[in-house]
C-alpha cells in the first residue's frame, strides 16, 4: 500500500496468467522516490477477493519495473474506500457497508535514510477464478 503512488502496480511477473492488454497508459512513465522514471508496460484486469470477506473487486494493476505490488492509497479513495493508518489499528473500510480488511505493518524502521524501510501494510488477495494469489506488502531492505 503506498499513498504516493498514483496507481496499483505490479511487477510484470505477478499474476503473469493473466493477459497483459494494453490499457490507457502503456507507454507512459511513473516518477519513482529516487526521481528515475519507470515505463507502464500495460495492465492486467483481475477480479479479486481479500482473506477477510466474500467481497469481490474488479482491480487494474499498471504493469512496471516495480520491485514488489503496491496499491494505490489514491485509487482506493476514488473507488469509495477509506484508508486508515493508525498505531491501534490500520485497515482499509468500504464507505458504503462499513466492511473493514485490517491492515498490517511491515518492514517498519525509525532509523534508515533510505526511504526503503517505510511502515507499509500487507494485504493478501486471490485472483478470481482460480487458485493463485498474491500478496501486496513492504519488504525490509538495506
Amino acid at each position: 500500500m503506498d499513498s504516493g503512488a498514483s496507481e496499483h502496480v505490479i511487477p510484470p511477473s505477478t499474476v503473469d496468467h493473466i493477459r497483459l492488454d494494453d490499457g490507457p497508459k502503456k507507454g507512459c512513465e511513473y516518477e519513482v522516490a529516487d526521481g528515475g522514471a519507470i515505463e507502464n508496460f500495460g495492465e492486467r484486469r483481475c477480479l479479486v477477493a481479500d482473506e477477510y470477506s466474500n467481497t469481490i473487486n474488479r482491480i487494474d494493476l499498471q504493469v512496471t519495473d516495480v520491485h514488489k505490488p503496491l496499491l494505490s492509497v489514491a485509487k482506493m479513495i476514488d473507488a469509495g474506500k477509506r484508508v486508515v493508518f493508525d498505531a491501534k489499528g490500520s485497515y482499509v473500510e468500504d464507505a458504503h457497508t462499513r466492511e473493514r480488511i485490517p491492515l498490517e505493518r511491515k518492514g517498519a524502521s525509525t532509523n534508515s535514510n533510505s526511504g526503503r524501510n517505510s511502515i507499509l501494510p500487507r494485504i493478501n488477495l486471490r485472483v478470481l477464478p482460480g487458485r493463485d494469489s498474491f500478496q501486496f506488502q513492504s519488504r525490509k531492505t538495506g
